[in-house]
C-alpha cells in the first residue's frame, strides 16, 4: 500500500486527507502551524512524514514552503499546491535527487469535482494522475509558466462563478422571489447549463458557447434583453481582467 504524507491540514489538506484515507492508501499527516480536527491523527514529528511517505504533499501557506522543505532529511517525491512557489526553488530546499512537482487543485474537490493541473518532474506524473484523479478531472500542463494562468481560471475560477450565482439570486430577489428558492433556481440553471456545453463540446470539441447561447436567444426576447444589459455593464471585459489581473498576481507582479 503507497503511503502519501500531507503537510499542513487547511482547506485543501484537509480535504485531501478526507478523500485519500477513503482510499487504499495509508496516509499520514503533521501540521506545524494549526491543530488539526480531532478525528485526524497527525504524526508527532515531521520527520516521520518524510521517513514514511512514498509521496509528500506539501499544503502549506506558499511563504512556510521553504522552511518545510529544508526539514527533509532524504531525497523524496513532492507534490506542491503553493502558488507563486516555482520548482527550482523548491528543489533547492531539497535533499540532492528529490523530485518535485506543482500541482494547483480549486475548491470543488471537496466533493470530487476539483480541476487540477500540473507541471514537475515526469517520473510523478503517474503517481499524481492515480491520486489526484480520484479527487476530480487533471490536466497535465505543458510549462510551468501555464501555472499561473491555471491559478487563475480554475483556482480563482470559483471565487468568480459563485460571485455570478450571487448576483442572479438577487437579481431573482429584485424580481420578488425569496433569495433561497432564487438561488436554487440559479443553481439547478448553472449545473444544467454546464452538463449540456460538457456534452456538446464532447460531440464536437469545437463548439463555442456563444453558439449554445445563441440558442436560447429569441429576436426582440427576453434573453436579447439581459443579454444587452450584460454588454452594457461591459460583463465580458470585467470578466476578462479579472482573470488576467489574477494571473498577474499570480507570477507575483
Amino acid at each position: 500500500m503507497k503511503t502519501i504524507g500531507i503537510i499542513g491540514l487547511g482547506n485543501m489538506g484537509f480535504a485531501l486527507w478526507q478523500y485519500l484515507q477513503q482510499n487504499e492508501y495509508d496516509v499520514v499527516v503533521y501540521d506545524p502551524y494549526v491543530k488539526a480536527e480531532e478525528k485526524v491523527k497527525q504524526l508527532d514529528d515531521i520527520s516521520e512524514i518524510w521517513q514514511r511517505a512514498s509521496i509528500v504533499l506539501v499544503c502549506v501557506k506558499p511563504n512556510k514552503v521553504q522552511e518545510i522543505l529544508r526539514t527533509a532529511e532524504k531525497a523524496t517525491k513532492v507534490v506542491s499546491i503553493a502558488a507563486g512557489v516555482s520548482i527550482t526553488s523548491m528543489a533547492e530546499s531539497l535533499p540532492t535527487g528529490s523530485a518535485v512537482v506543482r500541482l494547483m487543485p480549486n475548491l470543488p474537490l471537496l466533493v470530487g469535482q476539483g480541476c487540477i493541473g500540473y507541471f514537475g518532474a515526469e517520473e510523478l506524473y503517474l503517481d499524481v494522475e492515480e491520486v489526484f484523479s480520484q479527487v476530480g478531472k487533471v490536466f497535465r500542463l505543458n510549462s510551468e509558466q501555464a501555472m499561473d494562468a491555471f491559478t487563475a481560471i480554475a483556482g480563482s475560477g470559483p471565487a468568480f462563478v459563485l460571485a455570478f450565482a450571487q448576483a442572479m439570486a438577487e437579481g431573482g430577489v429584485l424580481s420578488g422571489i425569496p433569495y433561497q428558492e432564487s438561488l436554487q433556481w440559479v443553481l439547478q440553471t448553472m449545473q444544467g447549463t454546464v452538463a449540456l456545453l460538457g456534452s456538446e463540446m464532447e460531440k464536437n470539441p469545437a463548439m463555442h458557447p456563444g453558439t449554445l447561447r445563441n440558442r436560447v436567444t429569441s429576436p426582440g426576447g427576453t434573453t436579447i434583453e439581459g443579454l444587452k444589459y450584460l454588454e452594457k455593464g461591459k460583463m465580458n471585459y470585467v470578466v476578462m481582467e479579472a482573470v488576467y489581473q489574477t494571473y498577474l498576481k499570480a507570477k507575483g507582479k
